[in-house]
């Protein structure tokens, strides 16, 4: 029995899905309770929010400028160009401040492990992350011969020799790293520090959620088609800050954030939009070169809703060969600990102070 489902009886007709809905709600509260170790509260979660903010700052100012006095420049098409290695030095370069600025401010700040940034376990599951991207790739081909069977000429494939095999894998190399520090800095570090704070799951989660898109509405996708790729970008984290919860570990969402940003930067490129210099194939999407919009193409949504809930399904599903399992909940826990603390409670002036917590 997994941990979503220990403590409640759903054998009853009386077990709704309102029911269900409360418990999971309840267990996603508790999976952010687990992030209550060392320095948690509030003004040392603003302290450390600004100081992540200066330090990646200041970090990331310092790539720049090593760019800038080696002249490396990095053209929108040609974010990462198999002919000059300098491109993905950069892109490197540039979010490694988004790993190393939150595992310091765990270790100095809060006085916690960095690997609790990883997972409330300590450790990264890479079978987490290989059946996530599994998934992804295998709904995503799915869907692409789909497509391609209804429409073949919006698909092109690009001839690259045997030569781009190493820049291919220094590439996927990078952009493992990339999307790691996103994952690590928006989920495993402001997610967890302030949902510890304010543990209310999707309130903060929907937060975090924003700041995240907030930092991408520059991308080419959104400048070209703003509003659908929104409410697509808004249901695509939802879904993935779920299986942040039900997994407790960035592992999950990191293996999801790799395959979709390999899958756009090199297996198949939307042309207009995405850096087309280390495509292996093309999707030319007409709609978008007219000038139009996909926010009331139903097709583009069916597409879209199935692409997320299919993913979904295969990584809930039980007999799926990318099931991810529930990680174990400390709710139970809370509970056996707040029934010791009401037995052994301590008068204090305004009342009873229930635990350790309340004295502080």
């Amino acid at each position: 029995m997994s941990s979503l489902e220990a403590g409640a009886d759903f054998s009853t007709p009386r077990a709704t899905l309102w029911r269900r809905l409360r418990h999971a709600v309840g267990e996603q509260g508790a999976v952010l309770r687990q992030g209550r170790q060392g320095r948690w509260r509030w003004p040392w979660a603003l302290l450390s929010t600004v100081l992540a903010v200066l330090g990646i700052g200041i970090m990331q100012a310092c790539v720049m400028g090593i760019g800038w006095a080696f002249r490396v420049e990095i053209a929108p098409d040609k974010v990462l160009d198999a002919q000059r290695l300098s491109s993905f030095v950069m892109v490197l370069l540039a979010f490694v401040p988004l790993i190393i600025v939150p595992c310091l401010l765990m270790r100095y700040l809060h006085k916690v492990s960095w690997r609790q940034l990883l997972a409330f376990s300590g450790r990264f599951d890479w079978r987490l992350y290989r059946r996530s991207a599994g998934a992804f790739f295998v709904v995503g081909a799915a869907l692409v011969a789909i497509d391609y069977a209804i429409d073949p000429k919006a698909y092109q494939l690009v001839h690259r020799g045997i030569d781009f095999l190493p820049w291919l894998a220094l590439g996927l190399a990078v952009i493992f790293v990339q999307t790691l520090a996103e994952e690590i800095l928006f989920r495993g570090y402001l997610l967890r520090m302030w949902g510890a704070v304010v543990p209310y799951a999707w309130l903060t989660a929907s937060i975090v959620i924003g700041v995240f898109i907030s930092l991408h509405v520059d991308n080419p996708d959104f400048k070209l088609d703003f509003w659908f790729n929104l409410i697509a970008f808004a249901l695509t984290q939802l879904v993935w800050s779920y299986l942040w919860f039900r997994t407790g570990s960035v592992a999950a969402t990191a293996g999801l954030h790799w395959a979709n940003n390999a899958a756009a930067f090199f297996f198949l490129v939307a042309v207009p939009g995405w850096s087309p210099s280390m495509a292996i194939a093309i999707y030319r999407d007409d709609v978008l070169l007219k000038g139009g919009s996909h926010l009331l193409d139903p097709y583009a949504w069916v597409v879209t809703l199935l692409g997320i809930g299919l993913t979904l399904a295969l990584l809930v599903w039980r007999r799926s060969p990318f099931y991810l399992p529930v990680a174990p909940s400390s709710r139970h826990a809370y509970v056996h600990l707040d029934e010791r603390a009401r037995a052994t409670s301590v008068p204090t002036v305004r009342g009873t102070a229930c635990c350790a917590d309340d004295l502080r």
